[in-house]
């Protein structure tokens, strides 16, 4: 806890510290709903799920579930629909920094002999500009669309979280 925090806390009445559900100042009402529209936009349900029930559970049992997710954030498998903290992607055997990404299109190319190769063509950039990004054309080459469109999906869940809605 900061010393700001510290030192509200320490000037809290102490009639109402005994209290299962505290009471808050209408500011502190819009701070928390604030909060909450935060977390809503980057996906963090478990996050959103236990600050929607705040001022309904006790104040205790919602700082210990808060305490329990901030505890074990990257630590559980399974099912995750938060990519907060994903900066890497690993596909076609490397290792793409998404910081460096700026866009992507999908295209598919009939290679002589090879047949139909699904690609990802990273940070499109045309011939003569001042600035050329990282992975500038690199194309990223799957010989199953399913797996293209897996990495398709991680990039966009990626970039609406940090670039915005894609329309």
């Amino acid at each position: 806890m900061n010393k700001y925090l510290q030192a509200a806390v320490d000037r809290y009445p102490v009639d109402l510290k005994d209290k299962k559900i505290h009471p808050i100042s209408d500011v502190d009402g819009q701070i928390i709903f604030e909060i909450i529209e935060i977390f809503k936009k980057i996906r963090f349900k478990n996050v959103v799920e236990i600050l929607e029930s705040y001022k309904f559970k006790s104040d205790d049992d919602i700082a210990l579930s808060l305490l329990d997710v901030n505890t074990n954030i990257g630590k559980e498998k399974g099912e995750n629909d938060n990519n907060l903290f994903i900066r890497y992607l690993n596909t076609c055997g490397r290792r793409l920094d998404l910081f460096l990404l700026i866009s992507y299109d999908s295209i598919d190319l009939d290679i002589k002999d090879q047949g139909i190769k699904y690609c990802i063509r990273l940070n499109p950039t045309p011939e003569g500009v001042k600035s050329i990004p990282f992975y500038s054309n690199e194309i990223l080459v799957y010989d199953v669309l399913e797996d293209r469109d897996k990495i398709l999906k991680s990039l966009d869940s990626y970039m609406e979280l940090y670039r915005g809605i894609f329309l």
